[in-house]
Parts: C-alpha cells; sequence; structure tokens
C-alpha cells in the first residue's frame, strides 16, 4: 500500500527552488487508521512514514520507482502531529542519479511559522 492519497495529499510539486532541488508540499489525513493506534488521543506521524513518504515522493518526481536500501541518517527534530500541522514540506536539497542517495529536509507549517522537524539522508535503488 502507497501511503499518497491515503494518509497524505500532494498539494505542489516544484523544482529548482532557493529551499533546494525540489520541493513538494502535502498535508496529512489525520483520519488515517496509523493515527488510531499510534498513539490513541495524542496522534503522531511514525518516523517511518516520514522515511516512506519522502521515498514516494521522490519516486513520483523521478518516474521510477525507487525502495529504500538504507538510512544513513534521520534525525526527528520535532513530532509531527497532523492536527497541529497545516502544510509538510519536503525539501530535496540532493538528488544523485547515480547513487539515489537523497537528502531531504521535512518542514511543517504551523500558524506560527516554518520548523525543520526532520533530516533525512537515504539511499535507494530503482525498482
Amino acid at each position: 500500500m502507497t501511503l499518497q492519497d491515503n494518509l497524505y495529499k500532494i498539494l505542489s510539486v516544484a523544482g529548482g527552488t532557493a529551499c533546494g532541488e525540489a520541493v513538494c508540499e502535502i498535508s496529512l489525513d489525520g483520519s488515517h487508521f496509523i493515527y488510531a493506534s499510534h498513539f490513541p488521543g495524542d496522534p503522531i506521524t511514525p518516523g517511518v512514514v516520514t522515511v516512506q513518504t519522502a521515498v514516494e515522493l521522490l519516486s513520483m518526481m523521478s518516474g521510477s520507482e525507487l525502495v529504500l536500501e538504507y538510512v544513513r541518517e534521520a534525525k526527528f527534530l520535532k513530532i509531527i502531529r497532523p492536527q497541529e500541522c497545516g502544510t509538510l514540506r519536503f525539501c530535496f536539497s540532493r538528488i544523485n542519479d547515480s547513487e539515489v542517495r537523497i537528502d531531504a529536509q521535512v518542514i511543517v507549517r504551523p500558524k506560527e511559522g516554518d520548523y525543520v522537524y526532520a533530516k533525512l539522508s537515504l539511499q535507494c535503488a530503482k525498482n
């Protein structure tokens, strides 16, 4: 099961922005069943969901199905709560086609402003 159009909806896609090589903005569906068990009464987005979303977004942008080989680095700096955040922005700052290496920041736009919630460095392979 892919998370796109289940857990999140893509709002916009752009390339070559000031934020990085590519940017995708998404919105989360706070009523998705993942949040019912993670955690009841205080839903948060699991880190593995954030990583999978990054892989899916880059797969969509590149036109090639990618699979995660390993996580080089994952720093989860703040908890992503679907009821608190409006838009999640995935900023892909380094996309290396020969290795399919992804460096990304996940920025949430709550009412107060932009905050970096996660920094990811992932190694993927074309499926």
